[in-house]
């Protein structure tokens, strides 16, 4: 398990695992590579499920220590995140949505594990988390903390992808293995708490804070229009911060059959 979907995706290109979780930008960054033609441009992938949606995953965490109450207070002031992750997108949207002068933030890359770091000892004013980092802070932090949310900022999305050249080959494990997703989706929506006891002896979060976090995603897998949209926008983000290769066509990248085997009606996109 990795502590990012970059990662994941990064041990996907490099065939140690056979699919990879992550977020929306890191696939756009990928796609956006391949189009450009780049030397280092990782190997064609699919797209085969996305697992979920949730607008209140990804946040603003601010040291209410320093006069930081709400999201114009961030002008001025120094912020971290991990580029290269969803929450680079995050920042970049929350700004526009918040009217904040992004270029009056100093913004500090790091990677996830280095961000409560940065945080606790001083070395920025806020960062950009997510869960159960979020839920994490408002608990054990040293100092008053301050969650400044945007939900109309961003739309979190959890992809699952192949290698475009492994797909075929897969086909019965990829199948077996989105049953067991299904399997789990069910049995998120029919006995809730059990599933967050499994889930919290699985990685260590209390039950109640992970309970909080489940309230607040949407586990539905699906294929639809409003993950091809929101994989455009953010090509058309990253086209304006300069990134090279314009905007992939990510319905060729998507591969929905085994999708629609297992989970009938849940594909939905425009051909």
């Amino acid at each position: 398990m990795n502590a990012y979907g970059a990662q994941s995706l990064r041990a996907l290109f490099a065939a140690e695992v056979d699919v990879a979780t992550v977020a929306a930008l890191p696939v756009v960054y990928a796609a956006m590579s391949q189009s450009a033609g780049a030397s280092d441009a990782p190997p064609p992938f699919r797209i085969i499920a996305n697992l979920l949606r949730s607008s209140q995953l990804n946040n603003v965490v601010a040291r209410g220590d320093r006069s930081i109450l709400a999201p114009r207070d961030l002008n001025g002031r120094s912020i971290a995140l991990t580029r290269g992750t969803a929450s680079e997108y995050f920042w970049a949207m929350f700004v526009l949505a918040n009217g904040i002068d992004r270029a009056s933030v100093r913004v500090v890359d790091a990677a996830p594990p280095d961000l409560l770091a940065a945080l606790h000892d001083g070395k920025v004013d806020a960062i950009v988390a997510w869960e159960p980092l979020v839920s994490d802070l408002r608990e054990n932090a040293r100092f008053p903390v301050v969650v400044l949310t945007s939900p109309e900022a961003y739309i979190t999305a959890w992809i699952s992808v192949v290698r475009a050249d492994r797909l075929a080959a897969l086909s019965g494990r990829l199948e077996r293995y989105l049953s067991a997703l299904l399997a789990a989706e069910q049995w998120i929506a029919t006995d809730p708490d059990a599933a967050v006891a499994v889930h919290s002896a699985r990685i260590g979060v209390p039950p109640a804070r992970l309970a909080g976090i489940y309230r607040e995603v949407n586990f539905a897998m699906s294929l639809d229009e409003g993950l091809i949209h929101n994989l455009e926008l953010q090509s058309l983000w990253a086209s304006e911060q300069g990134r090279a290769g314009g905007l992939p066509d990510y319905r060729a990248m998507v591969a929905s059959r085994l999708l629609a085997r297992v989970k009938p009606g849940s594909v939905g996109l425009l051909r």
